[in-house]
């Protein structure tokens, strides 16, 4: 949020002089406006008096909010006035701000330091005073109710409203128009207040806000989420108290009204802490350079390992442990100069996906230890009564098709020639690049030998475009005493992967008898005695019509 916007926030130093029935008494001069921050501060009173005479001081009380103090001092305890001159003396006045002071929105801390003087007493309220968040007029009557804080992700508790550097958190909260004129433009802002460091250190900008601006009707209410994750890059160590202010600030939008374009608006805040002052680390932004690998893809895991303690941590003191057995990832990773307090370091690391990798969501573990043996008792945890772990992973989808084991390749084989025993037969197959890549295959035949012996095959291998076919041709020699349906398979490889496509053909006999033709049927079965019957009959007569031949000679 802009500077100017917290104008509001800055210390009004108000002073109030109260003098006694003596109007000749010391007068005490207004100081400027004092820091908010913790530690120790000092001011300056001009003291000016109107007699020669000695002034001593008193009051000053300490402030105290939940238990914590503001304390003063004066110095000097008094001051002579040598004359009556009209020359301003210098008191100092130190004051010391704790760590842990909880300066609030529209609460007014005061204190009263009184001058004694022998001409009269005077004293001075000085009052230190934060603006409320919203502190504008509010004619238009809206109200911030019902303001929640939900932990929903991280390692903070949930019932005690604790977070952790990098929790999720929903905040939420209505808005309710509660006068008689609609409001419109309602714009919502937000400020976390770190107590300690007496500043606002996320504003709306580092936020979500489910409803950031909108119009609100006579009686109607709006609800708002805002969701909150605390990056340690703004948090300081050991500041644990912080405050959630939220305002919703609108115009009157009633031409009937004499507030019609007035600003109005309502403001709220919410207790909270964060933990910045555990001995813990949280393993963020953990990221792969990619949502889903394949086999044998090389792949990038990066991160940031925040030590999100108070205490500096020493190279020994801090380590990391990548792991997930299924993708073969095992690594140490070690931090030369340790990780110092609400700082990070970067890690990176890369692997490559098995061959065989099961196509499946994949969790790698990244663990946070405090010694490089990695035992269970070894693991940072966090001190939220749960004792939950510093343990966090990354998914790696490894997707459907992406690792499949067998090629990228479809076979298809077709008889070409007759195919008996004893003689030889060519087979054609077809092969056909199924992937959207250039491939080459490798081809090799099994399971031919009990029933034949191969001639030849015309290519050993063959690289295909994306969608392309090529046909390999295969001559086989069928066994002389081979009959009925064989089978042989062609091997295909691609890389690892490898199929095995199975092929069958019938070899008919090839038994030895006569060949005449159009008489081809006549010789299967036991047709070939009826054939050899009437051979014999044919002979017998050629026998006789040459015998008769001969004797008519004769």
């Amino acid at each position: 949020m802009k500077n100017k916007t917290f104008s509001l926030l800055s210390l009004s130093i108000l002073a109030v002089l109260v003098l006694a029935s003596f109007a000749s008494a010391a007068s005490l001069s207004t100081p400027s406006a004092l820091p908010l921050t913790a530690g120790a501060h000092t001011f300056n009173i001009e003291v000016t008096g109107t007699a020669n005479e000695s002034i001593t001081f008193s009051g000053l009380a300490d402030i105290t909010e939940n238990g914590k103090t503001i304390d003063f001092t004066t110095i000097p305890s008094s001051l002579n006035i040598a004359h009556a001159t009209g020359v301003a003396q210098t008191l100092v006045i130190s004051y010391t701000v704790p760590s842990d002071f909880e300066f609030k929105f529209g609460k007014t801390y005061s204190t009263t330091l009184s001058a004694v003087a022998g001409s009269g007493d005077a004293s001075r309220t000085i009052s230190f005073e934060q603006a409320p968040f919203y502190s504008g007029a509010n004619q238009g009557e809206l109200s911030i109710s019902e303001l929640d804080l939900d932990n929903v992700a991280g390692f903070g508790d949930e019932d005690d409203k604790v977070l952790y550097p990098f929790d999720k958190a929903d905040i939420t909260f209505y808005v309710e128009n509660n006068g008689d004129s609609k409001v419109k433009n309602i714009k919502i802002e937000v400020c976390v207040w770190d107590v300690s460091a007496g500043k606002c250190v996320f504003d709306e900008g580092d936020m979500d806000i489910s409803s950031d601006k909108f119009d609100l009707k006579s009686d109607k209410d709006q609800k708002v989420t805002v969701t909150f994750v605390p990056d340690a890059d703004k948090l300081k160590e050991g500041n644990t108290n912080y405050i959630f202010y939220v305002r919703a600030v609108g115009e009157i939008d009633d031409s009937d009204s004499a507030y019609d374009g007035d600003k109005t608006g309502d403001s709220d805040s919410y207790d909270f802490e964060i933990t910045t002052d555990d001995s813990f680390v949280i393993i963020n932004n953990i990221q792969l350079n990619t949502e889903s690998a394949s086999c044998g893809d090389t792949v990038e895991l990066t991160a940031d390992v925040w030590n999100v303690g108070d205490e500096n941590l020493d190279d020994d003191e801090v380590f990391v442990w990548a792991y997930n057995k299924e993708l073969g990832i095992d690594k140490k990773i070690e931090f030369n100069n340790g990780i110092d307090a609400m700082e990070s370091e970067k890690i990176s690391f890369t692997f490559k996906i098995p061959d065989n990798a099961a196509e499946k969501i994949y969790s790698i573990r990244l663990g946070a230890y405090n010694d490089d043996s990695f035992g269970d008792g070894d693991l940072f945890e966090a001190d939220n009564g749960d004792d939950d772990e510093a343990v966090f992973y990354a998914p790696l989808t490894i997707g459907a098709g992406v690792c499949s084991t067998t090629p990228s390749a479809s076979v298809t084989a077709a008889l070409q020639s007759e195919a008996k025993a004893g003689q030889e037969l060519t087979v054609k197959a077809t092969i056909t690049n199924t992937d959207s890549a250039s491939n080459t295959f490798n081809l090799a035949l099994t399971g031919y030998n009990t029933w034949a012996s191969l001639v030849s095959i015309d290519k050993s291998s063959v690289t295909l475009a994306a969608g392309a076919s090529q046909d390999v041709l295969i001559v086989l020699k069928a066994n002389d005493d081979i009959s009925g349906d064989q089978r042989f398979n062609i091997g295909l490889t691609q890389g690892t992967k490898s199929l095995s496509q199975p092929v069958s053909v019938s070899i008919a006999e090839n038994k030895p008898g006569i060949s005449l033709p159009g008489l081809s049927g006549l010789f299967s079965g036991s047709s070939w005695i009826w054939v050899i019957g009437a051979l014999n009959v044919i002979l017998v007569l050629v026998i006789i019509v040459v015998a008769v031949k001969v004797s008519k000679k004769k």
